[in-house]
């Protein structure tokens, strides 16, 4: 696979191979890149130390590596301390790059390793599923879970490289493209109403540059979550309820849950504005890719649920916040209190 560089920023001018069709002209307030080719040895840097899930194929090479499941269970203190120990055990330091291939969990974890290992430190992203590729690699948000709940302290440190090997998708389990396609279909749904109404987000060669360049319009303006517009509250679609899916069902995907928790807050939405939202689009788009949308059989505990959206991080003032829409690209972000909830899934309980 020939590399090609997509996408590379400095702080004043964007930087872009132009001989390809995907534009990513963005601005950055640090130097970011995106690069597109097969990830092997000889693009390690000498200072770089490994990260990786012992489940991929990862290159030969006699530069320090640590064996780490990307499993949500990793993303822990345990597992922080497990990769700092890493990184002094073999004299890392401040120039040190430290390089974590492969899925979402494990990208989160390394990232927020980095960020706080001699108060931070270059990392760079190699993602292995498409869930990773479109979303935990692009951002810049990384994240443990702590006091069972998902994503609590973390911070902003984006890689300053992402390198993205897409032959790793053609050994990936169906099931585990479908969890990537989720928070795709989520992206477009919100964002995108033309591709939407096209169904080109089905195109498997340009999934990931798409999603990509989808999700760097969405974040551009709102890198930290601090703009007076809440832009980056768009990605967050599905997330209240679905991280309480996640968390409560650990047999469910990220994916899966994501596609839950759409089909429910829109289904919310409906309930409580007494408008109605295109839900049944979604159910169709999900069922085609393989993902369940019948939500209602994992409402089986009312209190343990909603405690789990209260502590969520995107919970304001104990009112709880749903990024929705009532059709493609009208998204909308729906307040509403903890009693207003309670009601609607103690209605709706299997």
């Amino acid at each position: 696979m020939v590399g090609s560089n997509l996408f590379q920023t400095s702080r004043f001018h964007p930087i872009f191979d132009t001989s390809l069709s995907h534009d990513f002209s963005y601005t950055r307030a640090y130097k970011v890149s995106i690069d597109f080719f097969e990830f092997t040895a000889s693009h390690l840097p000498p200072n770089a130390f490994l990260v990786c899930d012992p489940k991929i194929k990862r290159p030969t090479t006699d530069r320090p590596l640590l064996l780490m499941e990307s499993a949500e269970d990793n993303k822990s203190w345990m597992g922080v301390e497990k990769i700092i120990q890493f990184l002094q055990q073999h004299q890392a330091d401040r120039q040190s790059i430290l390089i974590a291939m492969g899925g979402g969990s494990l990208l989160d974890l390394v990232g927020f390793a980095a960020s706080i290992y001699m108060r931070g430190i270059t990392w760079w992203a190699v993602p292995t599923t498409l869930l990773s590729m479109v979303d935990a690699s692009v951002g810049g948000k990384t994240a443990i879970n702590v006091n069972d709940t998902k994503n609590l302290i973390g911070s902003f440190h984006p890689p300053r490289k992402t390198i993205i090997d897409l032959a790793f998708l053609d050994t990936l389990p169906p099931e585990h493209y479908a969890s990537g396609m989720a928070e795709v279909i989520k992206m477009v749904w919100t964002s995108d109403a033309k591709a939407w109404e096209a169904e080109t987000f089905y195109n498997r060669e340009n999934i990931v540059p798409y999603a990509i360049d989808l999700k760097l319009k969405v974040i551009n303006n709102d890198w930290f979550e601090s703009s007076v517009n809440k832009e980056r509250l768009i990605l967050n679609a599905g997330h209240t309820f679905g991280h309480a899916f996640e968390k409560l069902h650990p047999h469910l995907s990220h994916g899966q849950a994501i596609a839950l928790g759409l089909m429910a807050e829109h289904d919310f939405a409906t309930y409580f504005t007494h408008s109605l939202h295109s839900t049944e689009q979604l159910r169709q788009v999900f069922n085609h890719i393989g993902l369940e949308t019948d939500y209602k059989k994992y409402l089986t505990d009312v209190d343990k649920l909603i405690d789990l959206m209260v502590k969520d991080k995107k919970s304001q003032q104990e009112m709880l916040q749903f990024i929705v829409a009532k059709a493609p690209g009208q998204p909308y972000c729906l307040r509403c209190s903890v009693d207003d909830v309670r009601t609607f899934v103690s209605e709706n309980i299997s």
